[in-house]
C-alpha cells in the first residue's frame, strides 16, 4: 500500500508542460492555401513562358521561336507568357550591359554595401539569437577596434539611399525635361505628374511585398514549431500592421522595429517617402523658374535641416552617436532614421 501511494503521489507531482513552451502546430488557413496556389501559378507561368519564348522543348515538340524584333501583333495570352518567361527574365537579370554607362561605378558601391549589410546582419543574428554566451560577444568582442566596422554597420544602408536618390534624379530628369520641353505645365498638371510617378513606384513594389506579407501572416506560423520558433508571433504582427506596409508608413508605426510585419521593410518606407520628396522637388524645379533659380539654396537648407534635426533628437533622447546593431529600439526610432 505504501509503495502504491508513493507511486501515485509521484505521478501527480509531475510538472505539466506549458503550451507556450511546446506550441502545437498550426494548420494552413484558407488564405494560406490561396497563397500557395498563387506561388504555384507563378511557377507554372514561368515555365510555360520559357517554353513559349524558347520555341518548345528539345526532343519533345517545337514551336515558332519568338524573336525580340518580331513585329507580329501578339495576343494578351502571348504577352503574359513572355512577361513571365523564366529564360527571358534570367537573361535580363544577368545582363551586364549598362543602360547608362555614367552610372556603372554605382554597381561596385552596391556590391560592397550589400556585403557590409550581410556581415552586419550576421552579427545581429548571433546577438539576438539563442546562443550560450551573447554577453561575451557584446561586452568583450564588440569593443575591439577591428569589430567597429561591423558593429556600426548601420551606415551601410545609407549608401543605398544615396544611390537611390542619384538614380531618381538622373532618370527622372530625363523624362521630366521631355515633358516640360514640349508644353507649358500648369499646377494641376504638375500634381498629376507627381501622382503618376508615385503610383507607378507604388505599383512596382506592392504586389511582391503583398505576397511576402501574406506568406508571413498565413504560412510562416505553420512552417516551424518549438520554443525557439518565432513564426507564430511574426504572423500576428503581419495581421495587425499589414496596412502600414501598404501605405509605406511602417517606419513610423509601429514605433518598435520588432513589431513590424517585415522588419526589413522599414527601408522601403523610408525610400518611398524620399522618392515622393525627391519627385516633388524635381517637378517644382522644372515647372517653376522661381524654384529653379533658388534650387541650390533650397537643397542646402534641407541638408542642414536634416543634420540639425538628427543632432537635436539625438541629444534630447540621449541616443548613441551611431546606432549600433543591437540598439534596434533606439537606433531605429522613426524620426531619427528618416532624414529630411
Amino acid at each position: 500500500m505504501t509503495e502504491k501511494k508513493k507511486t501515485k503521489s509521484t505521478i501527480e507531482q509531475r510538472p505539466q508542460v506549458h503550451s507556450k513552451i511546446l506550441p502545437q502546430s498550426t494548420s494552413i488557413s484558407v488564405v494560406g492555401g490561396i497563397t500557395i496556389a498563387i506561388c504555384c501559378l507563378l511557377i507554372v507561368l514561368s515555365v510555360l513562358g520559357a517554353v513559349y519564348t524558347e520555341g518548345g522543348i528539345p526532343g519533345c515538340f517545337r514551336l515558332r521561336k519568338v524573336k525580340k524584333d518580331d513585329d507580329e501583333k501578339e495576343s494578351m495570352c502571348q504577352s503574359v507568357l513572355k512577361a513571365f518567361s523564366l529564360t527571358d527574365n534570367l537573361e535580363v537579370l544577368t545582363n551586364m550591359h549598362q543602360r547608362f554607362p555614367v552610372t556603372s561605378s554605382l554597381e561596385g558601391m552596391r556590391v560592397l554595401s550589400m556585403q557590409w549589410v550581410i556581415l552586419g546582419h550576421t552579427l545581429l543574428v548571433l546577438v539576438s539569437g539563442n546562443v550560450d554566451n551573447p554577453t561575451t560577444l557584446v561586452l568583450d568582442v564588440a569593443k575591439r577596434f577591428s569589430m567597429q566596422p561591423i558593429v556600426n554597420a548601420t551606415v551601410s544602408v545609407d549608401t543605398f539611399f544615396v544611390i537611390s536618390g542619384f538614380l531618381l534624379a538622373y532618370v527622372s530628369l530625363r523624362k521630366l525635361r521631355k515633358i516640360f520641353a514640349n508644353k507649358s505645365v500648369s499646377f494641376m498638371d504638375s500634381v498629376k505628374i507627381i501622382a503618376s510617378f508615385t503610383f507607378h513606384r507604388w505599383l512596382r513594389i506592392v504586389p511582391v511585398l503583398g505576397l511576402v506579407m501574406i506568406a508571413n501572416a498565413e504560412l510562416l506560423p505553420s512552417l516551424g514549431n518549438g520554443p525557439l520558433w518565432r513564426g507564430r508571433d511574426l504572423g500576428k504582427q503581419c495581421r495587425k500592421y499589414w496596412w502600414t506596409n501598404l501605405l509605406f508608413i511602417n517606419n513610423f508605426h509601429p514605433e518598435n522595429l520588432m513589431d513590424e510585419c517585415i522588419g526589413q521593410s522599414w527601408y522601403l518606407g523610408c525610400d518611398f517617402q524620399f522618392f515622393i520628396i525627391g519627385v516633388t522637388l524635381l517637378v517644382l524645379f522644372q515647372a517653376s523658374p522661381r524654384f529653379r533659380r533658388f534650387r541650390y539654396v533650397i537643397l542646402s537648407l534641407l541638408a542642414i535641416a536634416s543634420v540639425v534635426l538628427r543632432m537635436v533628437i539625438t541629444y534630447q533622447k540621449h541616443l548613441p552617436c551611431q546606432g549600433q546593431i543591437w540598439g534596434a529600439n533606439k537606433g531605429h526610432e522613426p524620426y531619427v532614421e528618416v532624414r529630411v
